[in-house]
């Protein structure tokens, strides 16, 4: 059971105020930063560590402990997944799933 609000998490915008990613979106803050924003939050770092910790700190597809990152399985739900939209890679297996073109936000 998650001990996790069932609510977006909240960021601060460029004047200090406290703002969900749909505000920030509607904001004129592009998806693609926004989510960056999102993979700096505390509510993501919880999730992050949480789904490597249930992955055994090891990529799901080559079982190495280096360099792993979280890939969201669907990117519509960010800011408010599950557990299960989450899933750990290392950084080769996440570029080969994002076919070669990924790169790191953060």
């Amino acid at each position: 059971m998650s001990n996790l609000p069932n609510r977006p998490p909240k960021f601060h915008d460029d004047t200090g105020n406290q703002c969900t990613s749909k505000d920030l979106i509607t904001a004129g803050v592009t998806d693609r930063e926004a989510y960056a924003q999102y993979l700096l939050s505390d509510h993501w770092a919880s999730l992050r560590d949480r789904r490597i910790k249930k992955d055994g700190h090891k990529c799901t597809k080559c079982s190495t402990a280096e360099d792993l990152q979280v890939h969201h399985r669907r990117y519509r739900t960010w800011g408010h997944e599950k557990l299960y939209d989450l899933i750990t890679l290392c950084h080769s297996c996440h570029e080969k799933v994002h076919g070669g073109s990924f790169r790191k936000l953060s």
